[in-house]
């Protein structure tokens, strides 16, 4: 299993809505459609578009604020 870090943001004025870290055997596409359709269920209120940001990531560094440039990003 690879670890991944995801941040999603609103792509209208890029608030953060979601960050953090999971372990996954599902590739980052298939993790940032599945992190993407339960952030649209835990922010309903917000009915704009999303950026979701997915890269592999160490367990000993710190969460960045934003995501580092190889990240792969996936709108929904």
């Amino acid at each position: 299993m690879k670890r991944y870090a995801y941040r999603i943001h609103r792509t209208d004025n890029a608030r953060t809505l979601s960050s953090g870290v999971q372990q996954t055997e599902q590739t980052p596409t298939e993790l940032a459609a599945a992190l993407l359709d339960r952030n649209r269920v835990e922010h309903s209120y917000y009915d704009g578009l999303r950026r979701c940001w997915v890269w592999e990531y160490a367990a000993d560094a710190p969460l960045p604020r934003t995501p580092p440039d190889d990240a792969e990003s996936y709108d929904g």
